[in-house]
């Protein structure tokens, strides 16, 4: 397979939707809805498995428990959660 590393907006939007869809902790390269979703995509089910634990540093519910997922490629994921979700600030 060959190496890549820009995601499409189309990539991000269907990691997620599986993030939206598996608890934090099956997040994981061996989990089969990752590896399905990553051979459809043509990516590595280890790199599906860590966009979903990067869309997890942004997901407000996980920080209010206080898992941090993995800030590297915040900004990736970022402007994917902010366009389906509206937080609302207190």
């Amino acid at each position: 397979m060959a190496i890549r590393n820009l995601w499409t907006k189309e990539e991000l939007i269907l990691a997620f939707n599986l993030y939206l869809k598996i608890p934090f902790g099956k997040m994981h390269s061996t989990n089969k809805d990752i590896i399905y979703l990553a051979s459809l995509i043509g990516r590595t089910s280890n790199s599906v498995a860590i966009r979903l634990v990067n869309f997890a540093s942004v997901d407000p519910a996980l920080q209010a428990r206080g898992v941090k997922g993995m800030d590297g490629n915040k900004n990736v994921v970022k402007p994917i959660w902010m366009s389906f979700f509206i937080i609302k600030k207190s």
